[in-house]
């Protein structure tokens, strides 16, 4: 995996960091991910959503930064990882439809019921940000 040092020149690297705080650690204000939080973490792409939708089928996302490019009709479906305290995930939707997010069977989004997907369909070039700080619920990062 390239580090993002080597991707960026040093200059626009400095900037950024220094926009986040002045160190590699993840800001609090979202406005840039930092090195830290990308160096590290699994990015997969090519994800195709499950058709016609539901939790029981729907496609198994694996990795920290999940790329959906196919998502052909509304509503088709993929489901994140189970929620464990202190894990983050990020589902981007690069498809034609609007995508459905669950939980892995059994866990639920912060407020809602189990097995139920998250309340605003992903629409196309859109993201849901998640991370759980307690086992089996995810909560949603504006």
């Amino acid at each position: 995996m390239t580090d993002i040092k080597q991707l960026l020149s040093t200059n626009v690297y400095q900037a950024l960091i220094g926009l986040v705080g002045g160190s590699d650690a993840p800001s609090s204000s979202n406005l840039f991910v930092t090195a830290s939080e990308i160096s590290g973490s699994s990015v997969t792409s090519g994800i195709t959503a499950h058709a016609g939708g539901g939790q029981t089928g729907a496609t198994q996302l694996t990795t920290t930064y999940s790329f959906i490019d196919t998502v052909v009709s509304n509503e088709d479906s993929v489901k994140l990882l189970a929620a464990t305290k202190n894990t983050r995930m990020i589902a981007i939707n690069r498809g034609v439809g609007d995508l459905n997010v669950y939980p892995l069977l059994g866990d639920s989004f912060y407020g809602q019921a189990v097995n139920t997907p998250y309340k605003y369909p992903i629409v196309n070039g859109s993201s849901l940000e998640v991370i759980s700080d307690v086992n089996g619920t995810w909560s949603i990062i504006p």
